[in-house]
């Protein structure tokens, strides 16, 4: 290599083209072999600039003409070259600016030859430091390219607009009605590269459009096809929609064509949609109600429809045509005879069916007493149902009706599922929300805090989101009470006061975590252990009184009757166990320190199953202050394989007169279900 790289300027020098092309080559293999030979060669950009000049500006010549073209293999080795040169260097680019710019514009686009130079000068403008002008001059010589018959040329154009369409979207955008009409060609590659490109020009101001266009070629799009295509239509349309009600419309004609198409996350995350906005629920139902009577075929749309009816049927058979002139006036017996008949027909898959059975028992509360009768005779004739799922639903709903007490509180909605920062849902499909245990029927029975969401706080800043945690405890303000400081722990300098559930925090997020600086107590309201525990009666108490737990029973009937030493650990006890999710308490106390009280928890999952995302929050009463550290981790195998242990320090300031109490809130995903718990943590006697 050291041998060629200084003879290399000689033979730029040469007027036989034949010795311009192979030292031109040569160079090419040099710049590709070793980059260090690019910045040499940089110094050589204004010599090839003048070559490729005179290639463009010269007349006919009859040794080197081309079709018309001089030289184009000359041509394309110089522009290939400089795209090498220009790359990342600003000096470069500026010197072969002009001579791109009158390739493109003087040569002949009618020629194959042509075309070619086109298409390396176009590669060769995107790669290098080029001007703005210099880019939309090259991405409209690819337009061309699009409107020329060759599906080879065509194929290339399509091609590069993907490759350069992020350079510069706007000037891809004047092509975008071309690019639509590749949807129509009878050549698959065609066909298949404009849908790629027009992913990548999908925006808020032309979703409705290219979404419009995207639907009418589903239409009769090959089935290699249609996977695909449904799939990232209903992307672009989760992410550009321009508002909820054309969401709704979009998806659920993208159900009606592709059917069986639809991926299972389309459905959650309209099913998430719908549930998470109330100014929309009549309006889904009703466009759901009409697309199912319209194709009882499509499962996809039916599981989804039918969901909707289950959890909106009372709005469906409501009158709103005093609110909404387009309204449609449905009945009760409409709605149960669509579902009776789609029950019924042989296409139904057992899924299917497993949805309307329970759609069927949610309307028995959502509909009037007189077709309460009618539904509960269509539920009872399934429990001998040759399907044991089924069978299984119908016997335990048709169980359900000996309870009035609950059974409205059991069918209640399906609470909201919470987005996550990047835009997913933890919301599972309506399948899995279906058939994870019947646990969904309930609408979230084992999770007694969801059911304060529904009070909304008195007085709120608009700005900040609805906490009932924050509702119930109070609003969080600072105090001068003094810190506790513990020197032998490294994470957590100050025992804080009691503020509700308390989530082990970063000390540097939080100002109130620093050492001298604590937060102040929160004022529990009194019905605090009715809200989060819902088991223990709570004494009525003044608002400005506080919370005072004294003398109430927090913990199970089984509370060890063990007398806490002056020194050292007690006897490893249970603490909590439901759902397969245990928790084992040790608790350590120092003669020094009476007052102060150690506390290890550590949780073990025994289901065969993960729990993911788990969190641990506390909360005390007012005359105790609790520190919470952060846990060994948040997530807990199965089979008790591993477990989370969780630290805590509580300091009991009325000690000897008043006991320890701890109650904590378990939040966490069991086999990618969202589950929460909470319970009453009773210490031994003495602590």
């Amino acid at each position: 290599m050291e041998n060629f790289v200084p003879r290399i300027r000689a033979l730029l020098n040469e007027r036989n083209h034949g010795v311009l092309l192979t030292g031109i080559t040569l160079m090419l293999e040099l710049c590709e072999t070793e980059v260090q030979n690019i910045e040499f060669f940089r110094r050589l950009v204004p010599t090839l600039v003048r070559i490729l000049k005179n290639l463009v500006m010269s007349g006919y010549t009859v040794e080197y003409d081309v079709s018309g073209v001089t030289d184009p293999f000359l041509q394309v080795k110089i522009l290939r070259l400089l795209r090498l040169l220009g790359r990342e260097d600003t000096e470069s680019s500026d010197v072969m600016n002009d001579i791109l710019a009158q390739v493109a514009t003087n040569t002949d686009h009618t020629r194959n030859v042509g075309n070619a130079i086109l298409y390396e000068c176009v590669n060769t403008i995107m790669s290098i430091e080029a001007e703005g002008g210099l880019r939309v001059l090259a991405i409209n010589v690819l337009g061309r390219f699009l409107q020329n018959r060759d599906n080879n040329i065509r194929y290339v154009a399509l091609s590069t607009l993907s490759k350069v369409v992020s350079a510069d979207l706007e000037a891809v955008q004047r092509h975008r009605n071309t690019i639509v009409d590749c949807l129509k060609d009878p050549d698959v590659s065609i066909r298949k590269r404009a849908l790629d490109l027009i992913y990548a020009l999908v925006n808020e101001s032309n979703i409705k459009i290219l979404a419009h266009e995207l639907l009418n070629f589903l239409q009769g799009a090959s089935p290699e096809f249609r996977s695909e295509l449904t799939a990232k239509l209903c992307n672009v349309t989760q992410r550009y929609a321009p508002n909820k009600r054309w969401h709704v419309d979009t998806i659920l004609r993208v159900m009606s064509i592709a059917g069986t198409y639809v991926p299972d996350e389309v459905s959650a995350h309209l099913v998430n949609l719908v549930a998470s906005s109330p100014e929309i629920h009549s309006y889904a139902v009703q466009k759901m109600y009409v697309a199912l009577t319209t194709d009882l075929n499509s499962q996809v749309l039916a599981q989804v429809a039918v969901w909707c009816i289950g959890e909106f049927g009372d709005l469906l058979v409501a009158n709103k045509s005093n609110q909404d002139p387009e309204a449609i006036v449905v009945s009760e017996s409409d709605v149960i005879d669509l579902l009776e008949k789609l029950i019924k027909l042989a296409p139904t898959t057992a899924v299917t069916r497993e949805y309307i059975l329970t759609a069927l028992m949610k309307l028995t509360t959502r509909l009037s007493a007189g077709s309460s009768q009618r539904l509960k005779e269509l539920i009872s004739g399934h429990k001998t149902n040759i399907n044991l799922e089924m069978q299984q639903r119908a016997c335990e709903y048709t169980k359900l009706f000996d309870w009035t007490t609950i059974t409205k509180m059991l069918l209640e909605r399906i609470p909201i599922q919470e987005e996550k920062l990047d835009g997913s849902t933890d919301a599972m499909s309506p399948s899995s929300r279906m058939n994870s245990g019947h646990n969904d029927l309930i609408g979230g029975l084992d999770d007694p805090v969801q059911t304060t969401t529904a009070r909304q706080p008195q007085q709120q800043a608009s700005s900040a989101p609805y906490d009932p945690l924050a509702d119930m405890f109070g609003p969080l303000g600072l105090s001068s009470t003094p810190a506790v400081h513990n020197p032998s722990s490294n994470n957590l300098n100050s025992l804080l006061p009691d503020i509700g559930f308390l989530t082990p925090t970063s000390e540097s997020a939080n100002p109130s975590l620093m050492p001298g600086v604590t937060a102040s107590p929160m004022m529990p309201s009194r019905s605090l252990l009715d809200d989060l525990g819902g088991l223990n009666p709570t004494p009525s108490i003044a608002p400005s009184s506080g919370l005072d737990l004294s003398g109430l029973n927090l913990g199970p009937a089984s509370t060890p009757a063990v007398r806490a030493p002056l020194n050292g650990p007690l006897p490893t006890f249970t603490g909590f166990s439901k759902n397969g999710i245990s928790a084992m308490i040790d608790v350590t106390k120092q003669a020094s320190h009476p007052n102060i009280t150690a506390v290890t928890v550590s949780f073990v999952n025994s289901n065969p199953f993960p729990v993911t995302n788990f969190e641990f929050k506390a909360a005390v009463p007012k005359y105790i202050r609790l520190q919470v550290s952060t846990p060994s981790g948040n997530e807990l195998a199965p089979n008790a394989h591993n477990k989370v242990t969780q630290q805590l320090k509580l300091l009991n300031t009325l000690h000897g007169e008043k006991p320890v109490l701890l109650k904590m809130k378990l939040d966490y995903a069991a086999n990618g279900a969202p589950a929460s718990e909470i319970s009453d943590i009773s210490f031994p006697e003495g602590v």
